[in-house]
């Protein structure tokens, strides 16, 4: 199960970067409409590593 964790941490991880590099480019002309998509980037992130810690915290 922890694996559905990484995967969501790595999809994640994809789209910060995207998100990142291409939304730098259009912050230095006054375009914000990355930031939605860094905000849901980040919350999946969240979730990932939540799921993650989880699941290591019940293995037995």
């Amino acid at each position: 199960m922890a694996i559905v964790g990484l995967l969501v941490v790595a999809f994640a991880l994809l789209i910060i970067l995207f998100a990142a590099a291409h939304g730098w480019k259009l912050f230095r002309h006054g375009d914000v409409s990355m930031l939605p998509l860094l905000g849901i980037a980040a919350f999946l992130f969240l979730i990932g590593l939540i799921f993650i810690i989880y699941n290591l915290m019940t293995l037995h």
